[in-house]
């Protein structure tokens, strides 16, 4: 009940366009969503499994249905409400006052849609937390700026990793294909297990092949069909790291500096 009075406050005034504006929050909307963070975090912890894969999305559409239908506007349009935006600020500060860094946090921000369930970000922070100082996971997020560095601005065309080890010449790249090929099943089912200890740890296996990739191969050949390929594979990556785990890039920082 807690839950829904909250929800159902936030969403109605922020579809009146009440909501808070730098220090000013008349109706306390931020402490509202500051309870619904805390009560999804913790419920699991009480004995309430099912919130494990408590979604906001579309809870936040069907509070906003009575609204929408009163505006004569779409259903949908909660979503342009600043409202995921809203909550994902309110979870953030929440992990920061138990103790997680800034970075840590915004590994997980990178996650599609991760707002939208509190309880499984505060673990992936965690899980993030008690494996950031090992040497393979700094390792492989040095990589990982790399990554998004060379594919910035590209989008990944989906072609499929079979199909890019036919064009592919190099040892190490023919190596690295053939790794995501081999492991991702196995990482994906961890994450969608919510054991992300293990997949962090077999994530950051990849840090030798990528290394490998970056010595030994030319991203940028003369060839436009290469050239394309090995960007495809970057992409490849880059993808399958952001949806699962976040932007582990924001990780190569050294520990002491601030989060």
């Amino acid at each position: 009940m807690s839950l829904a009075d909250k929800l159902d406050t936030i969403v109605g005034l922020f579809a009146a366009g009440e909501k808070p504006t730098g220090s000013r929050d008349p109706y306390a909307l931020r402490r509202a969503a500051q309870g619904v963070v805390k009560i999804l975090v913790d419920l699991p912890g009480m004995g309430i499994p099912a919130a494990q894969k408590f979604d906001l999305a579309p809870v936040l559409q069907e509070a906003y249905a009575p609204h929408a239908k009163a505006l004569s506007t779409s259903p949908d349009l909660w979503a342009t409400l600043g409202l995921p935006d809203f909550l994902w600020e309110r979870l953030a500060h929440l992990l920061e006052r138990r103790g997680h860094k800034g970075n840590e946090i915004r590994v997980v921000a990178a996650v599609p849609e991760a707002w939208a369930n509190p309880f499984d970000v505060s673990r992936r922070v965690d899980a993030i937390a008690k494996t950031r100082s090992a040497p393979e996971v700094q390792a492989l997020a040095a990589l990982f700026k790399r990554v998004k560095n060379i594919t910035k601005n590209l989008d990944d065309d989906g072609a499929s990793l079979s199909g890019l080890q036919a064009v592919l010449k190099e040892p190490a790249e023919i190596a690295l294909a053939e790794e995501l090929e081999r492991r991702w099943d196995e990482i994906a089912g961890a994450c969608v297990s919510g054991k992300f200890v293990d997949a962090i740890r077999a994530l950051s296996q990849f840090s030798q092949p990528v290394d490998q990739f970056f010595t030994d191969v030319l991203v940028m050949a003369e060839e436009p069909q290469l050239r394309k390929a090995r960007l495809a594979l970057l992409l490849r990556l880059r993808s399958a790291v952001l949806r699962f785990f976040g932007d582990i890039s924001e990780l190569a920082a050294e520990d002491g500096k601030s989060g």
